[in-house]
């Protein structure tokens, strides 16, 4: 019995880990290998890395399964679907190499980036916004101005605004799928100097006339689109998820610096601080920055809290660069060093460009090859 659970427990890891090690190999920033498969098929093989094995570290406790059926399982997990017969034949004759093939081709199927679009909801939850107009009501009129746009255009057609609304909610997730799709450097989820739009979301951010051309009116097609004066930064800039991640006039942005450790760098800024604290002591006038009790997790927290100065609660760009006094919370910036000032209108794409730096490296194989 114990076998079986672990071998259940490999089964239902293994999408995910594919996944993840997709990703970690697009994130190393080797000039040598920028795009997530490298021409990786089972139509050539030869540009496969090469398999350094596999060690079962729990030999005669843990039962692994075979190459085909982690095949199978990894593509029923990705993809909803078997894997081809070819596929099957390529990984039974060739082993792990054969696998990474064949996982190669799976995740060039469409329906593996509607895979990573449901995974990737399951952490932001942006898909809260989607139906009536829950997506276009965090935006503001003022700041776009075309942003009801069909209510001139078709003012007794509920579709186009539904449509204009889920195409809104789905930016930073379209996003994803777009570098997935494209085999681009993973990093640009955070990096990219672009949003993602269709021919519906696209006339509400930026109007009729600057809206480009060929972009169409199917709703499924997503491109690359820059809002005019926003200094854009993939994600982190995405009004759907600064909505979703919110801040105030009390948090001022440790929210979305929280999450932005979290989900960016694995890292639990709340698990800094988990000790018991006497609630009757005396913290001081400001023991976010002078206490102990309370610097332990805001001297990480609070620079990153600055980065995000430019944006306020509804995601909206202000672009005046003003944060607090350096008396009164640590001034922005990220792992030790500081915003320049003449970054501060920018301070996010200054973060973005640091934090993939920091970012967990993938095995040295994958940057080994030249």
């Amino acid at each position: 019995m114990q076998n079986s659970h672990w071998r259940i427990h490999r089964d239902l890891s293994v999408g995910i880990l594919v996944l993840l090690l997709g990703a970690a190999m697009s994130m190393s920033g080797c000039k040598s290998e920028p795009t997530l498969f490298g021409g990786c098929s089972t139509q050539n093989m030869n540009a496969c890395p090469p398999s350094e094995g596999f060690a079962n570290p729990y030999e005669g406790t843990l039962e692994l399964l075979s190459w085909t059926e982690t095949l199978r399982k990894a593509s029923l997990e990705l993809t909803g679907k078997l894997p081809t017969e070819r596929q099957q034949q390529i990984t039974a004759e060739h082993g792990q190499q054969g696998l990474e093939a064949s996982l190669a081709e799976i995740m060039r199927d469409e329906r593996f980036s509607q895979r990573v679009i449901e995974l990737y909801n399951d952490h932001f939850l942006t898909d809260k916004y989607l139906g009536r107009e829950n997506a276009i009501e965090l935006l503001d009129e003022e700041v776009y101005p075309n942003l009801r746009w069909f209510e001139r255009k078709y003012p007794d057609d509920e579709e186009k605004a539904e449509l204009t609304n889920d195409s809104l909610a789905r930016e930073p997730l379209e996003l994803i799928a777009h570098v997935v799709r494209n085999e681009k450097p993973f990093t640009e989820i955070l990096t990219a100097n672009y949003t993602m739009a269709n021919g519906y979301s696209a006339l509400s951010l930026i109007g009729m006339s600057d809206v480009p051309l060929g972009i169409g009116e199917n709703p499924e097609r997503f491109r690359e689109v820059q809002i005019p004066g926003i200094p854009h930064a993939g994600i982190l800039t995405s009004a759907m998820f600064l909505n979703r991640f919110p801040t105030s006039d009390t948090n001022i942005n440790r929210h979305r610096s929280r999450m932005a450790y979290w989900f960016f760098l694995d890292i639990d800024i709340n698990q800094f601080g988990n000790r018991p604290v006497d609630a009757s002591a005396d913290f001081g006038e400001n023991p976010t920055l002078t206490n102990p009790n309370c610097t332990v997790c805001h001297t990480t927290m609070d620079p990153v809290a600055g980065l995000f100065m430019n944006w306020n609660e509804s995601g909206e760009y202000s672009g005046r660069g003003e944060w607090f006094d350096s008396d009164y919370i640590l001034p922005p910036g990220f792992n030790g060093e500081t915003l320049p000032d003449r970054d501060r209108k920018r301070a996010l794409q200054w973060f973005a460009s640091r934090l993939v730096r920091d970012l967990p490296k993938p095995p040295s194989r994958r940057c080994s090859r030249v």
